[in-house]
């Protein structure tokens, strides 16, 4: 079938069109900085070129489900857009150089089964104080041997159930 004189018209228009616009693509993604965390845990951010249009609110995707963290500004991050729609960011695929990550929490109720290692180990330093200054009735000293408290809270495994 033979293209009607409107239509090469219609044609040759777009071609000028998009020969001097640059098509953004939605179902990319882009480098961008963290310039705040919002109290609901959306991130504020900052793309790398100006390109990109500009996101306020962008959710967090970690691809696990029940974790959230709270991140530093300046951390580095991919935002997308969820199904290619403008209306849709996300943020994603974090760069680990440069400000750090600043909490993670893992599941619907962390503090329930997860202890934070300077709170435990005040709690047991508690505890040790108060076994090493306990008097016995039948002495009323104090023991012998005191109890020794640990200066490394450092742990590299982590349970949680």
């Amino acid at each position: 079938m033979k293209a009607s004189g409107f239509d090469r018209i219609k044609q040759a228009l777009l071609g000028l069109i998009e020969g001097h616009t640059a098509r953004f693509d939605f179902f990319a993604f882009y480098p961008a900085r963290v310039a705040a965390q919002n109290a609901d845990g959306t991130l504020e951010v900052q793309p790398d070129s100006a390109a990109v249009p500009p996101v306020s609110q962008v959710p967090i995707r970690l691809g696990v489900p029940g974790v959230k963290v709270k991140v530093a500004a300046g951390c580095r991050v991919l935002v997308g857009f969820e199904g290619g729609d403008p209306r849709r960011p996300v943020a994603t695929l974090w760069q680990f150089d440069g400000p750090a990550l600043l909490e993670l929490a893992i599941g619907a109720n962390p503090t329930s089964y997860v202890a934070l290692a300077t709170q435990t180990k005040a709690a047991l330093d508690a505890i040790v104080s108060w076994a090493n200054t306990h008097t016995h009735p039948s002495n009323g000293a104090p023991p012998a041997t005191p109890l020794s408290t640990s200066t490394n809270v450092a742990s590299t495994t982590t349970k949680s159930t």
